[in-house]
């Protein structure tokens, strides 16, 4: 079936929608809002119980709130599309949705995202055996997979994947959202503050908010304060005992999530960008902060994972992974260089544009379709 001048109709699965979901959510509905405008029609299914509509609209495309796999497996198995993309590793009802819409002949991309290591010895054992049987299978059975970078890649093989079948398209942002004006001060108003280091994403293990909010109990002698705006995954209640016993009180403030135009505004009213991860795909955050033109700090596993182009940047400091020391310089050494006159190259923003990376996606589909 030839859909190169076919408008496809898309379906979407994935474990969760923005704002909730983090940076796969962000990417899954910037994606179907570009493969609207190249004249797809595009729905996007996500299970949800605490959701009481079952259908929204947005920006062009549908929403469909499920209850519970069950109802999303028999919504795939009554639904007829051109071309199913999945998103999400590890998540056993993806790769449950995988292996049924394989069964019933459907041609199948599948977008696993950043494949965390594991932390805990328990943990360890129960992603082995779920990448060695769900994990491997959905791999199995997808047509085509997507990777965020060429260190990802070079996960999903080792997960089991054939390098033939996997092509490598880079996470993206929608520019158009960081032209509008933004408000000036909203955060430091908000807080009564001057000056803050942003830090944005799930409060998670991975993430090394830890050694961050160590590192501020050296970092706010300089007068500057942390703002953390994200979800918590688990550790909140971990950072918030560290921050009692360095009486960080006054230094730290959790936002929780907060909308895209706060969101925006926030980035704009920073003065450092830190993302201090010892594991990411590529961070759509990190893309975030550099194009409201701020100094960004990252972990050494982070540029390993997103390649030196990116250094081209010009204001991006980096630290040993797990080093609150080499946090602190980083960081200090960032601050210097905080405020409106710091002039990026962004040209290096170009490839991370997502209507180009929509195109590129497009074209899998479209190629994907002769093979149907």
């Amino acid at each position: 079936m030839d859909l190169v001048n076919k408008k496809l109709r898309i379906l979407i699965v994935t474990s969760s929608v923005y704002p909730r979901g983090g940076g796969v959510a962000y990417h899954v509905q910037n994606l179907a809002y570009e493969l609207v405008k190249l004249g797809s029609t595009v729905e996007i299914a996500t299970i949800n119980p605490a959701i009481e509509i079952s259908e929204m609209h947005h920006d062009g495309y549908d929403i469909i709130y499920l209850k519970n796999l069950q109802s999303l497996l028999k919504f795939i198995l009554h639904s007829n599309y051109d071309i199913y993309h999945f998103h999400s590793y590890r998540s056993p009802p993806i790769a449950t949705s995988i292996y049924l819409t394989k069964i019933l002949g459907k041609y199948i991309v599948f977008t696993p995202h950043a494949i965390f290591p594991a932390k805990s010895p328990y943990k360890k054992i129960i992603t082995y055996i779920y990448d060695k049987t769900m994990g491997q299978l959905s791999l199995k059975l997808t047509n085509s997979v997507i990777a965020l970078t060429d260190e990802n890649k070079h996960e999903i093989i080792s997960c089991g994947c054939k390098a033939n079948k996997i092509t490598v398209i880079p996470n993206a942002i929608r520019f158009s959202e960081f032209l509008q004006p933004y408000e000036q001060n909203h955060i430091k108003d908000t807080y009564n503050i001057d000056k803050y280091i942003l830090y944005v994403g799930r409060i998670a293990v991975h993430k090394g908010l830890a050694e961050l909010v160590i590192a501020m109990d050296t970092l706010k002698k300089v007068g500057i304060k942390l703002v953390i705006i994200g979800e918590d995954y688990g550790l909140k209640k971990e950072l918030e005992q560290i921050i009692s016993e360095k009486k960080l009180q006054d230094t730290i403030i959790f936002t929780g999530l907060l909308d895209r135009k706060a969101l925006i505004n926030a980035y704009y009213d920073c003065d450092l960008f830190v993302l201090p991860s010892s594991h990411e795909g590529l961070p759509t955050v990190l893309l975030e902060a550099m194009i409201c033109k701020k100094p960004v700090v990252i972990s050494q596993n982070i540029l390993n994972a997103i390649g030196t182009d990116i250094l081209d940047y010009g204001y991006i400091w980096t630290f040993e992974n797990s080093s609150i020391k080499s946090l602190i310089i980083a960081c200090e050494s960032a601050m210097q260089h905080s405020g409106d006159s710091i002039e990026p190259n962004m040209t290096v923003l170009e490839k991370y544009s997502f209507s180009r990376v929509a195109k590129a996606i497009f074209n899998i589909y479209c190629t994907s379709g002769k093979q149907i």
